[in-house]
C-alpha cells in the first residue's frame, strides 16, 4: 500500500484540471495549492461517512501531509475529481459540474462495495454466533 499525500490526490487533479484549460494552469496552481487542503479535508470526512467509520477524520495541514486512513483507491478516484470540481467551480461551472458528475458517480459505486462488505461481515459474524451460540464468558453456546 502507498503512501498518499495531499500532494498526489492535487496533482492528480490539477492533470484533470488541465485538460480544460493548459495555458492559465500555472497561473491558478498557487490559488488551488492554498485551497487544496482544506478541500482534501472535507472530502477525507466525507469518505468516512460513506464507509460507515466513526470518529474523527485524519486531516492535513498541507499538501505535503500524509493522508491517514483514507483507501488508496479512493484517493487516486472520487477524490481527484472532486478536487478538481471544487478548484473549477467559480472559474468554469460546466467543467466543474461534469467533474463532481463523475466524482459523484465513482462515490456511489465506492458507498456500495463498503455496504456489501459491511453486510457480508455481519452476514459472517451470524453465522458464526448460530454455529457457537452467544452464552456469556465462562459459559457454554448452544451445540
Amino acid at each position: 500500500m502507498l503512501t498518499m499525500t495531499g500532494r498526489d490526490i492535487f496533482e492528480g487533479a490539477m492533470a484533470l484540471i488541465d485538460r480544460y484549460d493548459r495555458e492559465n494552469q500555472e497561473a491558478w496552481a498557487e490559488d488551488f495549492s492554498a485551497r487544496a487542503p482544506g478541500i482534501i479535508n472535507s472530502l477525507m470526512a466525507e469518505e468516512r461517512i460513506l464507509r460507515g467509520a466513526y470518529g474523527q477524520a485524519a486531516e492535513i495541514s498541507g499538501l505535503d501531509d500524509e493522508v491517514e486512513d483514507t483507501p488508496e483507491e479512493y484517493c487516486l478516484g472520487p477524490m481527484e475529481f472532486a478536487l478538481a470540481s471544487e478548484l473549477l467551480r467559480e472559474a468554469w461551472p460546466e467543467e466543474a459540474e461534469s467533474l463532481e458528475k463523475r466524482a459523484r458517480e465513482m462515490k456511489e459505486r465506492y458507498a456500495d462495495e463498503w455496504a456489501r462488505q459491511r453486510d457480508m461481515s455481519s452476514a459472517e459474524e451470524e453465522e458464526i454466533r448460530d454455529l457457537y451460540g452467544t452464552g456469556e464468558l465462562g459459559q457454554f453456546g448452544r451445540w
